[in-house]
């Protein structure tokens, strides 16, 4: 890794201040179109020291009701309290430390809840967290204010995170919040603190043997030893040792690749493991790798899954991360871990209308929009996002969800590129098809959904 002739802190706010005045990365083929370009004023950087970091498991029991669930190594912060609202979808209500505008948020589907061809949507970012379920299964969307909804969830699980701006206008400074540690009840905290968490993120690649490690110097790959299959034909992700830790909250997006394909991931935690269920729409099952032909189907030239996370350095009561970033330790490009300081997080919510193919840059509702300049859409009807980016010339993790009301149509969405510009397809499990932006009436489809795409990316601050 580069020699650092300062403290890491202090490169930190330089890096940060710089974006202010940045000029865009160089062009790569992606420009703007004819279609039209959304723009905006760009959003200051946040920088760690702000970030207030939250996350839950939160589980449905044998009746289908939501229920937090918190250990040691899984510990719940953050979290209020969870419910059903009266649309029947899942309500995640943040206590009052965490309930400053999000940069990114996070929902992704348990490997039991996917492997039912379940997958999440998710809105909200203040003081609540909104999760709506799509069945692909029975093609619509699950309604947990029902005894049948219910039952498709029942004995199932999901994750939620998010990284909030704290101190950002009425918002009190994160340096002063509280983390009430234990206060809502065992292993449930009020707030994460700033600089108490690490970062760790990963692409896992696909081809006809399996999965492994997409690793370079435009993809840095953090906290992950290994990835394999399992003897069930599910993927094990094994974490670094400096990363065998608690984890706050988890993200699996597959991208525009595997997104075509009708794939969608889920995961579950089980200590120093992530272990990811695939599920494919087109043949309504999920994936079974020890077969040759399910590994077919998952697999391509640019076939990726986005990992990302964040894992506890100092929660009392669970078992710490270490900031040892341990360079090459673990192959080319592979870290142990990260130090609290070392990963930037952007994100930014965008909205698609029917009348205009002009993407908007959404602000406000609970949410910033920072590290993105324009938006437009391509004339093959993908969605490109042209974003500044601070500091390195890799990217850790990306996510990329539907809002609640685009899983009405269970509406995925798969990212490629990732660092200068990225570019957005959009895939409907309910039709089976690409869908197509340029296209009003695809784009009057997702107006009546209230078309959101809530995306988010981390990029280490000092390249190797």
């Amino acid at each position: 890794m580069r020699t650092r002739n300062r403290p890491l802190s202090s490169l930190v706010a330089a890096l940060v201040g710089a974006l202010l005045v940045a000029s865009a990365p160089a062009a790569d083929a992606a420009s703007p179109v004819t279609s039209g370009a959304a723009t905006a004023d760009l959003e200051p950087s946040v920088p760690p020291s702000r970030w207030l970091v939250g996350g839950c498991l939160v589980v449905f029991a044998a009746d289908g009701t939501p229920a937090v669930r918190a250990t040691s190594q899984t510990p719940c912060v953050g979290v209020a309290d969870v419910g059903v609202d009266r649309y029947g979808d899942l309500t995640v209500h943040l206590t009052a430390e965490e309930s400053a505008p999000a940069l990114t948020l996070q929902a992704t589907a348990g490997s039991s809840l996917v492997r039912r061809g379940i997958v999440t949507g998710v809105s909200g970012g203040g003081s609540v967290v909104l999760v709506r379920l799509y069945d692909d299964q029975q093609q619509r969307r699950v309604n947990l204010r029902t005894a049948a909804g219910r039952a498709r969830v029942a004995g199932t699980n999901l994750h939620v995170g998010w990284t909030k701006a704290g101190g950002h206008g009425a918002h009190p400074d994160p340096q002063t919040v509280d983390p009430g540690y234990d206060a809502l009840g065992r292993h449930r905290d009020l707030a994460a603190p700033p600089l108490s968490t690490v970062r760790g993120g990963c692409v896992v690649r696909f081809d006809q043997d399996g999965p492994w490690v997409h690793a370079n110097p435009s993809h840095r790959c953090i906290g992950v030893r290994s990835v394999r299959i399992t003897t069930t034909g599910r993927v094990l992700v094994e974490m670094t040792s400096e990363q065998d830790a608690a984890v706050l909250n988890v993200q699996a997006d597959a991208d525009e690749t595997m997104t075509t394909k009708g794939i969608s991931a889920g995961v579950s935690v089980a200590g120093s493991r992530l272990i990811i269920d695939l599920y494919d729409a087109r043949i309504d099952r999920g994936l079974d790798l020890r077969r040759e032909a399910d590994r077919r189907r998952a697999a391509g030239a640019y076939s990726n899954l986005w990992l990302s996370w964040t894992k506890t350095i100092s929660r009392p009561g669970s078992r710490h991360a270490s900031t040892s970033t341990a360079p090459h330790a673990y192959g080319a490009y592979m870290y142990g871990s990260s130090t609290p300081d070392e990963v930037v997080v952007q994100g930014c919510t965008i909205r698609l209308r029917a009348g205009s193919p002009v993407p908007v840059l959404s602000h406000g509702g609970g949410r910033l929009c920072t590290g993105v300049s324009s938006a437009w859409i391509e004339p093959d009807g993908d969605l490109t996002v042209r974003r500044d980016v601070v500091g390195s010339s890799a990217v850790l993790s990306t996510t990329s969800l539907s809002s609640r009301t685009l899983t009405d149509r269970g509406i995925r969405v798969g990212l490629s590129k990732g660092l200068g510009y990225s570019t957005y397809r959009f895939w409907s499990m309910k039709d089976g098809r690409r869908l197509d932006l340029a296209d009003p009436v695809d784009r009057r489809l997702l107006e009546r959904s209230g078309a959101e795409l809530v995306l988010g990316w981390s990029n280490p601050l000092v390249s190797p």
